[in-house]
């Protein structure tokens, strides 16, 4: 303690100098000379005064020693104080700066490292936008309006400071006022707030990122307090279902009012499993009511988020997204893969049902219609399903079609190839089927439309995403049902195949018992005649029956042709050449109402077919022509050209694609055909025209030489406009090489000749005894197969010809033939038929054969072919027929 020791100097001082002036100035005093302390003459140190003087020194001293002392110990504890606080200044983490304007006065050392300096030379001459940058060290010196009262505030700023060496940082800024001995400051805090702030973005991007991606995946939020049951739905949560937020109110009974009846028990059992700890997450499939009445598909999904002490769920947070799109894909796909099931095992009408009930399941219907075009563009009512009220129908058969008026959206669906949606209602009388709120879409594949679908009556109404489900069902059905529609009409063409091939096996059987009987009738008709003279009346009677049997014959023979068997040698012929014969033909015999147009291309080059049969086609479709405009007139026009493999390919039948064609058709305008008789067209013996005006064989034989042509026929008509018959038949790129025919030796002479005749009909059998008579041969007959191989084998070296039945019970021709090869291989053997077998491609499996007699035959016919057989043996000659 200097000071307080320099007052005891002084004050000891200051007695030393009073009493040394006291005794050197020689004062004394007495009390006599003074009058004041007595008289007579005394010592100065025996004198009070002296004594009272240096005690008030000595009382000044003291006074001044504590004094010194009591200074000395507060300035002491100011230093302490002072140290303290720059202490605490120096080591405060955050920036201290005291500054006087722009002049700093102080800085601690968390700004040194702050800032990264070394030190601030001159401290006080430093300025403070050596610190911040200028525009932040403007704010921190002007900014603020101080108060220097008790009531000023500090100011606080966030700011990016650029530090010297170009990094930033964040810090919080607080600039507050206060009074250094007397003059004003500012003190600047300055703290760190780089790690907050990059929290702070992470935290707000993170939120950022979240609101888009809920944006973008248009999810809602919801929040449930569950102790309270206090729902905080999101603003995207309630656009998902139509609503607004203040539409909603914000509780569990929301979500439960508008959740589907069918999914409330599924979705609350999932829930209170997941609250149970059962299940780490809740997440449910269900549909959710929209304002507009339609349900929306959502993924609810949330999870418990907060639980109090006792672990018990107070909180739980989750997500909606709108899965419609995905639910009706899926729901589509199930119906396609379940209708291609219903078609593969049902048929022809049974699946339409089955479907139909898919159908209005999918969308919630009471009501629904399906419909499919026939090949005339008609709209067929395949099924439907009544509403729950409405009358059962007449048959029993809820997808029975009936009669009645269709709502116009059905068919306008179709003819529009476009969705409708229909709010009115339609309530047809005939089966009191109303129909109200109806969706109709049509079943397209590709740009066919295959039919109708139409769901009607729900009470919530239908919306623009149910025309959407609708149009994907169609569409997923298209496929399968142009699949089952091919499948039925290739059914209906081979049940019409089997139809026609049994046909033809009626036919040949009736042609080969009408034969036998022509036969007998024709060849003792012949005999008889013979056998009158001429001019006779008998003989001329006899003429007439012959002439009738021959007519017989020719039926026959048309029914043959219908049966596809009739044998015809194919020749390369030029088409135009028989067109126009045949059109010169009809001219003659068509009436002049009737105008005969003739379009043939001459160089259409050759075909492989039998000139007579293609004229016959010329002549019975001209004659169908004619009868279509013998009451009204018109035009017929027949025409002839070729086709290219490229061209016209939509019209040709797919099994003659990229070949080269000849095309013949015959065009009138006539009455026309209906859909039924169109059906029926190929059918033998049936026919639109009245009596005697055709025996329904026409088109029927047509078809047959067509088909056993190679060629394809197809027919279009339509009533009051006309008919058109196309016939495709292919071309060859050069005439076949022909056989040079084997003509029969003319001198061969049958008198005399051994020939067994077989025939298990005893006419027969007698007729051919009687004709070989007559031509001077030796017959023998036999009218049993096995008796005839018996007699042969005695008898075979006496034998010149076998003549012998095609159909024969016990042993058929063929095998007759095959014995008779093998008991005597050089005996010639000839086969009688009354069917269309096809005999003309017997080789070296039946070398006996020589020769084919078609009944019946008369003599004529007879002698050629025995003579044609003989001669085949007598020249080595390979048999032919």
């Amino acid at each position: 303690m200097t000071a307080p020791r320099g007052v005891i100097g002084l004050t000891l001082l200051a007695l030393v100098l009073y009493w040394v002036l006291a005794l050197t100035t020689g004062l004394w005093w007495s009390p006599a000379e003074s009058g004041e302390l007595g008289a007579g003459p005394g010592h100065p140190f025996l004198q009070p005064a002296h004594y009272l003087a240096s005690l008030l020194l000595v009382a000044l001293g003291g006074i001044c020693y504590l004094g010194q002392l009591l200074r000395e110990k507060s300035r002491s504890a100011d230093m302490a104080t002072d140290r303290k606080y720059r202490a605490l200044a120096e080591f405060s983490p955050d920036c201290l700066v005291v500054h006087e304007g722009d002049r700093i006065l102080y800085a601690n050392r968390a700004t040194h490292e702050f800032f990264q300096i070394q030190s601030l030379p001159e401290q006080h001459r430093t300025s403070l936008s050596r610190l911040f940058e200028p525009a932040c060290a403007e704010h921190i010196i002007h900014g603020p309006e101080f108060k220097l009262s008790p009531d000023g505030k500090p100011t606080k700023m966030e700011t990016r400071l650029i530090l010297h060496n170009g990094s930033s940082r964040d810090v919080a800024l607080t600039t507050t006022p206060f009074q250094p001995e007397g003059d004003t400051a500012l003190m600047t805090f300055v703290r760190d707030t780089s790690e907050q702030a990059a929290i702070r973005r992470d935290l707000y991007i993170s939120r950022e990122r979240l609101r888009l991606a809920l944006n973008a995946a248009q999810d809602g939020v919801w929040d449930w307090d569950i102790t309270s049951g206090k729902v905080v739905y999101s603003g995207t949560w309630a656009k998902m279902l139509g609503y607004t937020l203040d539409q909603l109110q914000p509780d569990l009974t929301t979500w439960g009012n508008l959740l589907h009846p069918a999914d409330r028990l599924r979705a609350e059992d999932l829930i209170q499993a997941h609250l149970r700890g059962e299940n780490p997450s809740y997440e449910c499939e269900v549909r959710l009511r929209h304002k507009e009445g339609h349900y929306v598909w959502v993924l609810d999904r949330g999870q418990v988020v907060d639980r109090d002490p006792e672990e018990r769920p107070v909180r739980m947070a989750g997500t909606h997204r709108d899965i419609t799109a995905r639910k009706e894909i899926e729901l589509a796909l199930k119906f396609r893969n379940r209708s291609a099931e219903i078609f593969l095992t049902g048929s022809e009408r049974e699946p339409y049902p089955q479907i139909l009930q898919l159908v209005c399941t999918s969308l919630e219907s009471p009501a629904g219609m399906i419909g499919v075009q026939d090949r005339n563009g008609e709209l067929q009512v395949m099924a439907r399903i009544p509403k729950a009220d409405a009358p059962a129908y007449p048959d029993g058969d809820p997808a029975s079609c009936g009669a009645g008026p269709l709502p116009p959206g059905f068919q306008k669906a179709v003819s529009e190839r476009t969705p409708v949606i229909m709010d009115e209602t339609v309530n047809p009388q005939s089966d009191n089927f109303p129909w109200s709120c109806a969706l109709a879409v049509p079943i397209m594949h590709g740009d066919l439309v295959l039919g109708s679908l139409l769901v009607a009556n729900r009470t919530k109404g239908y919306g623009t995403s149910d025309l959407d489900f609708l149009v994907s069902l169609a569409t997923h059905l298209a496929p399968t049902l142009q699949s089952h529609l091919a499948s039925e009409s290739k059914e209906a063409q081979l049940r019409k195949a089997q139809k026609m091939e049994a046909l033809g096996a009626l036919a040949g059987g009736i042609a080969h018992e009408f034969n036998n009987i022509l036969q007998a009738v024709m060849g003792f008709a012949a005999l008889a005649r013979d056998e009158i003279p001429k001019g006779d009346i008998g003989r001329q009677d006899l003429d007439r029956v012959l002439g009738a049997a021959q007519r017989g014959k020719n039926l026959v023979e048309r029914i043959l042709l219908f049966s596809r068997r009739e044998e015809h040698v194919h020749k390369p012929v030029a088409p135009a050449a028989i067109v126009n014969e045949a059109i010169e033909l009809l001219r003659p015999t068509i009436p002049t109402i009737i105008r005969v147009e003739a379009d043939v291309q001459q160089d259409t080059g050759l075909i492989l077919a039998d000139a007579s049969q293609i004229s016959q086609v010329v002549l019975n479709l001209a004659t169908n022509a004619f009868h279509a405009m013998e009451e009204t007139g018109g035009t017929m026009t027949i025409r002839l050209h070729t086709l290219a493999p490229d061209q016209s390919r939509m019209r040709v039948p797919k099994s003659l694609t990229n070949r080269d064609l000849v095309l013949l058709a015959v065009e009138d305008d006539g009455i026309g055909m209906d859909h039924a008789t169109q059906d029926r067209l190929f059918d033998p013996f049936f026919t639109s025209k009245p009596v005697n005006k055709g025996t329904g064989l026409g088109l029927s034989v047509v078809h047959g030489i067509v088909t056993a042509h190679g060629g394809e026929i197809s027919i279009s008509s339509e009533l009051g406009v006309g008919t058109t018959v196309n016939i495709f038949l292919p071309r060859i790129p050069s005439p076949s090489p022909l056989k040079n025919p084997l003509l029969p030796t003319a001198a061969t002479q049958l008198v005399g000749k051994k020939i067994l005749f077989v025939d298990d009909d005893r006419n027969i059998a007698q007729l051919g005894h009687d004709l070989l008579a007559k031509l001077g041969c030796e017959v023998k007959v036999e009218t049993e197969s096995p008796r005839a191989l018996t007699w042969l084998q005695r008898n075979h070296q006496n034998v010149d010809l076998v003549v012998t039945d095609l159909s024969m019970p016990n042993l058929s021709g063929l095998q007759i033939a095959a014995q008779v090869h093998r008991i005597r291989p050089d005996l010639p053997v000839i086969l009688t038929t009354g069917t269309d077998d096809p005999l003309a491609d017997l080789d070296d499996t039946q070398p006996a054969i020589k020769g084919v007699l078609r009944k019946p035959f008369n003599i004529e016919e007879l002698h050629h072919t025995i003579c044609q057989a003989l001669s085949r043996i007598e020249l080595g000659a390979d048999p032919t027929v």
